[in-house]
């Protein structure tokens, strides 16, 4: 992947800033930044701007309640446009707080970034 130390920073929602990820990344490990619900022209500023921050490794990170359709369980459609966005700017799409969605994965995928799951507690592992 590429980092120095074998660390992730966590998205934290919106907390976690592109400047907080920047430097993250600026310190060798995989800085995150956190996109949950953000339109798709805030996740191409946000992590274009993170690109011209860092010469780190980077990604996104999304809470899949963000991300799925109460009524239908599935990914919407328009926020898998977002995922793969994110996916051909960062070199990792990291998702909590839900289950693995293979729509979410190829999405990622189609994008050509690595995609992960984070987990909450070891039970969830």
């Amino acid at each position: 992947m590429g980092c120095k130390v074998p660390i992730q920073q966590a998205g934290m929602g919106d907390v976690s800033s592109p400047r907080l990820a920047a430097a993250v990344a600026d310190a060798g490990a995989l800085g995150m930044v956190g996109l949950t619900n953000a339109p798709l022209s805030y996740v191409e500023e946000s992590l274009d701007e993170m690109r011209k921050m860092t010469s780190g490794v980077f990604g996104a990170n999304f809470l899949i309640p963000g991300l799925v359709d109460d009524a239908t369980g599935k990914v919407d459609p328009e926020f898998a446009g977002v995922v793969e966005a994110a996916a051909s700017r960062a070199r990792v799409v990291d998702f909590f707080y839900g289950d693995p969605d293979p729509a979410l994965v190829d999405a990622v995928h189609a994008g050509g970034a690595l995609v992960s799951w984070q987990v909450g507690s070891r039970d969830e592992a």
